[in-house]
């Protein structure tokens, strides 16, 4: 609200909206919003269209309100981190509910919760950093009186797992089954919005791609984020590397229960499998150019031999290229 002084200068006071980062697991990319600290709200209010419609399930509490009117709510979140500041966080769960022109109520439950978080009537502070609050008009970009993003951009870019390290959580492993996604690219479609960007042409002919083509620059990077999303739920039991899946499990019984799990997943998704490239119940299986066995793993034979082929003196540049190639193993 404006308060107008005696010299006509209208006096705008301090609204606490502050910018806060939500992750909805470990690979995700974060989600930038706009954050209301209210002190006078019991829990932690979410607007579910910040997060996508898998991330929620039907939950139904009542509230009283300051009126004494009653307000529900009908869903709630999965867990989810809040980050405030680097370092300081907290993984929770937000209940489901439309808020105008708001992303997130952050309630009592969550201010009481995080460490050293301090407020002051300009600003919020969590050791030597602070954020002061911010009015949001300038944040937000209102289309047909309903806001929707906030005006940033922010690379998408998601890494490709290390090879060198992967095979570090296999020390328990005993059996393996390994899958192979059938054309894995062309599983993931394109939005109608971006078919356009990747258009060819060809003689009397236009045509735009309906699903992720082979060989676009950041093919790899968006096909591996969609994985390690989908597959969210067994990444601790889980390598993937593109395409390629490798399940572990210590006995044969939780080997079972990890097929369940896996073919529940791939049904729900309608993720196509290769045939001819599906391996199951191993003791001893090949990934990734790596023998693995008994929780341990060393290069294939082949692998090996053709490191043995290169000469110690005199290489062309092409060979130094191969050996480093050949060589980008654990």
């Amino acid at each position: 609200m404006a308060v107008e002084d005696t010299k006509g200068i209208n006096l705008v006071n301090s609204v606490p909206h502050i910018s806060v980062s939500v992750y909805i697991f470990k690979y995700a990319k974060l989600i930038e919003v706009i954050a209301f600290l209210d002190t006078g709200a019991a829990q932690t209010i979410m607007n579910p269209e910040v997060l996508t419609k898998e991330c929620w399930k039907p939950h139904i509490k009542h509230f009283s309100t300051a009126s004494s009117e009653v307000f529900s709510t009908h869903l709630i979140s999965q867990p989810l981190k809040i980050q405030f500041f680097h370092g300081c966080y907290l993984i929770t769960r937000a209940l489901g509910s439309t808020l105008p022109r708001k992303d997130i109520v952050v309630g009592w439950d969550i201010i009481t919760k995080v460490n050293k978080l301090r407020m002051t009537p300009e600003r919020v502070c969590f050791k030597h950093y602070f954020q002061p609050y911010v009015q949001t008009p300038r944040l937000f970009m209102a289309q047909e009186d309903e806001v929707k993003h906030i005006l940033s951009e922010q690379d998408d870019k998601f890494p490709l797992p290390n090879k060198r390290v992967i095979f570090s959580s296999l020390s328990k492993a005993k059996v393996f089954p390994k899958f192979d996604l059938k054309a894995g690219f062309w599983q993931l479609g394109i939005h109608l919005d971006d078919r356009p960007k990747i258009g060819f042409c060809i003689p009397n002919a236009y045509y735009q791609w309906k699903v992720m083509p082979f060989r676009l620059k950041t093919a790899p990077s968006l096909f591996q984020k969609t994985m390690c999303w989908v597959f969210a739920p067994i990444m601790d039991q889980a390598l993937i590397y593109i395409d390629d899946i490798l399940l572990f499990s210590s006995s044969e019984e939780a080997h079972i229960l990890l097929l369940r799990r896996f073919s529940e997943i791939v049904q729900n998704y309608g993720i196509i499998l290769s045939e001819k490239k599906m391996v199951i119940g191993q003791r001893e299986i090949n990934f990734l150019g790596m023998q693995l066995a008994n929780g341990q793993y060393q290069p294939e034979p082949h692998v090996a031999q053709e490191l043995l082929k290169y000469p110690e003196e005199s290489l062309t540049k092409k060979q130094i290229q191969q050996f480093f190639w050949h060589s980008q193993l654990p």
